[in-house]
């Protein structure tokens, strides 16, 4: 019993106290006399410990008994939030009941609420905690001890925050402080989050519809809270739920620049015409405005809109290129913040920066490119890494024909056909006529005759079939050579024999 209890172990506690952590009348004796001396940390543990693993009530009531008595508040709170009151528990765990409502720290003292909430659905309860009215007559720390216990209730909490936005903050009884801590603590737990998550093998279709409507709802109150409030939502609101698969459209076209840039700082939310159509206008905007904060402003909703799920064609980046030189190093350089982009443009953009005399930190801000670089050539796998180092080959070797500054070297006798497609001073574009023209047939024969990349070992799979091509040469040089050396091995030994026989005859005579 003691092993299998233990097989669910999630803290490090020394085996003398693992050693008790048994149903057993003496090792729960033992644990209770331990308990005072042992440290707020250690206690946790153990409480930590009874929930994950398989234990009776007649084990863990004694010890959250126990924890309810303890000197430390977070002690006590996990204590009584786990214990079950009723005509089913013992008079033992009935009598701390009044000991928990009357404890001078909140935590504790509403646990309560939260116990609760744990067994039934808030509207199931005699005094629905959830109906509005009776929700805000309850103390704060009371509020936030029920939303703590939910998982889903979407569509109930909808209708209390609604009710604080048309009663409780009209009234000044609410502050929105109170509001923003009630949806952070609603939200942003492990438990919402499983609750609401899109379940790829559910056989229970309503369920999934309800889910997805409760979400829809949710997102529906950005628009309709305090914008302090909105934030809370708009970060920790899931982008799909059940059957519903996207922010509903007419709640992102409501939202504004300081609400966009939060929505679009997370990795999880696409939108990528959206990102796009931020980019462009920040690339056409007056950049000589002496407006600041309106420049700094954009400049922040940019640095979000590109931060993830953003891409560039050659074509877009180009068109940044021909740009004037301060304004193209301005927007180089908040590209350098993007982490979707290609390899090869990455590479580009710091090259261009480089070489630009606009200002004296150019090439110093030229190395900030290198970092998403790095992080994205770790990222990518199979068929994308591979486009993108081919992407990456062709950039360099149309850097090195048509540098962006400094020597020009020729096409070697295996690449001349790509000289016709040579576009006299400029690099990108020659690029992308290389691209345009790499050929799909002969495909591995001309691969190889492309500039290496050193940052990748052996990544594609040219290299590796080169490598593969190597390793059988070796094998078959060794087996060469073992088979040499049987042969050297069998003309030794005729010579040795041809020798004794001419002695032998020689003695003979």
């Amino acid at each position: 019993m003691a092993k299998e209890q233990n097989k669910n172990t999630v803290s490090d506690l020394p085996k003398y106290i693992k050693d008790l952590l048994v149903e057993t009348p003496s090792a729960i004796t033992k644990l209770c006399a331990l308990w005072d001396g042992l440290t707020a940390e250690t206690q946790v543990k153990i409480l930590l410990e009874i929930k994950a693993g398989r234990y009776s009530c007649y084990f863990t009531d004694k010890i959250y008994v126990k924890a309810v008595k303890s000197h430390n508040p977070y002690v006590r709170y996990l204590g009584a939030k786990n214990l079950s009151f009723g005509e089913s528990s013992s008079d033992e765990v009935n009598a701390v009941e009044r000991l928990i409502k009357e404890d001078t720290n909140n935590l504790v003292k509403y646990s309560l609420y939260e116990n609760e909430c744990r067994f039934l659905p808030p509207s199931a309860m005699k005094d629905n905690p959830l109906e509005p009215d009776t929700f805000f007559k309850l103390p704060h720390q009371a509020r936030l001890a029920v939303v703590r216990s939910l998982s889903g209730c979407g569509k109930d909490i909808v209708e209390v925050v609604r009710y604080a936005i048309d009663n409780c903050l009209k009234n000044d009884t609410l502050a929105e402080d109170e509001l923003f801590d009630i949806l952070l603590d609603y939200l942003n737990k492990p438990e919402f989050r499983s609750h609401y998550e899109t379940e790829r093998y559910s056989y229970d279709g309503y369920g999934e519809y309800l889910k997805g409507k409760d979400v829809a709802t949710l997102w529906g109150l950005v628009t309709k809270v305090p914008k302090s409030c909105s934030y809370v939502l708009i970060k920790f609101l899931p982008v799909s739920a059940g059957l519903s698969n996207n922010i509903p459209g007419n709640i992102v076209n409501k939202l504004d620049n300081w609400q966009l840039e939060n929505l679009l700082d997370r990795d999880d939310i696409e939108l990528q015409e959206l990102r796009k159509k931020i980019f462009w206008e920040y690339v056409d905007y007056n950049q000589e405005e002496k407006d600041n904060d309106k420049s700094w402003r954009k400049s922040m909703l940019l640095g979000a809109a590109i931060s993830h799920s953003f891409r560039l064609s050659y074509d877009d980046f180009a068109k940044i290129l021909s740009k004037p030189e301060k304004q193209k190093i301005k927007i180089l350089n908040e590209l350098t913040n993007a982490n979707d982009l290609e390899l090869c443009i990455y590479e580009a953009i710091h090259d261009v920066m480089f070489k630009s005399n606009v200002d004296m930190f150019s090439w110093e801000y030229a190395e900030f490119a290198k970092y998403p670089f790095e992080r994205r050539l770790k990222k990518l796998k199979d068929y994308q890494l591979k486009k993108e180092l081919l992407g990456l080959k062709l950039y360099r070797l149309a850097n090195q024909v048509m540098p962006w500054k400094g020597k020009r070297y020729e096409l070697t006798e295996k690449l001349e056909f790509l000289k016709e497609h040579v576009v006299e001073g400029d690099t990108w574009k020659t690029f992308i006529a290389f691209s345009d023209a790499w050929p799909k047939k002969n495909f591995k024969e001309l691969y190889k005759h492309l500039p290496g990349i050193d940052e990748v070992e052996s990544d594609s799979s040219e290299d590796k079939d080169s490598i593969l091509n190597y390793e059988k040469m070796k094998i078959m040089f060794a087996l060469e050579l073992s088979s040499l050396k049987s042969e050297i091995g069998r003309i030794k030994f005729l010579m040795y024999a041809v020798i004794a026989l001419i002695i032998i005859l020689l003695i003979s005579k």
